[in-house]
């Protein structure tokens, strides 16, 4: 059940309201009472252990990131009566998810609009190790009211290892060409086994540059090493002059 408005966790931080439900966490808008600051509680719903080492594996690898588009983790709990919790930053603002049901932004807007989040991807794929986001998406990405773009959700990023930078290229194209064209592209294990193919950008959105579908096509490659290597190649080729 979620955790009821009023309740004090650590004798700090008080609980709002509930913010977002998921099938895995919870997130809450919640209060620090030293810091006179609005924040973000993050609850882990699932008490299996391979859950709760994801759960705190989400909570050191953000807690190790400072970026001006990342959130930041201020405090990690935990209690056998009440579970685990993560602190951080409350992101105020849009989910990008929403616009998918509105019209798209032209393709150079929305590129400049996401520079944080290429910058963010960036910074954490250089870490040693190299941290992957591994759920790129536009539920995931966040517009504050000022027009920061913020990268959320942690909970399935993972040192570099069975993933790499290739990973998120795939996935922040795939978000990339959601938002622009408002379809979601075609699944990449169906178009590997040949049950479906990516339909081209500029079929779906004409004021598509060529240059972007070019770019979105090779960053969505089925095999990883058919993608760009690294997100600044990816940006580049969004970028590139026909």
């Amino acid at each position: 059940m979620p955790l009821e408005p009023g309740l004090l966790l650590s004798d700090r931080y008080r609980i709002e309201q509930l913010h977002k439900l998921g099938s895995h966490g919870a997130v809450y808008r919640a209060a620090d009472t030293v810091r006179n600051l609005q924040i973000a509680v993050k609850e882990n719903l699932i008490a299996d252990p391979p859950f709760q080492r994801q759960f705190l594996r989400e909570a050191d690898i953000l807690g190790s990131l400072r970026h001006p588009s990342l959130p930041k983790v201020w405090d990690f709990l935990e209690s056998e009566e009440l579970g685990q919790f993560i602190v951080m930053d409350f992101i105020e603002g849009e989910n990008l998810s929403d616009w998918i049901t509105h019209d798209s932004l032209p393709a150079d807007e929305l590129v400049f609009m996401l520079a944080g989040i290429f910058d963010a991807l960036t910074y954490i794929h250089s870490r040693n190790p190299p941290v992957i986001h591994r759920d790129i998406n536009p539920s995931n990405v966040i517009l504050s009211p000022l027009g920061r773009p913020f990268l959320v959700d942690f909970g399935w990023a993972s040192p570099a290892g069975r993933f790499d930078a290739r990973t998120d290229v795939y996935s922040l194209a795939a978000t990339i060409y959601a938002l622009l064209t408002l379809h979601i592209p075609a699944d990449a294990l169906q178009r590997a086994m040949g049950r479906e193919a990516l339909e081209p950008a500029r079929t779906l959105n004409p004021a598509i540059p060529s240059r972007v579908e070019a770019a979105l096509e090779h960053a969505l490659a089925v095999r990883p090493e058919d993608r760009y290597p690294n997100i600044a190649t990816f940006k580049q080729g969004l970028a590139e002059i026909p």
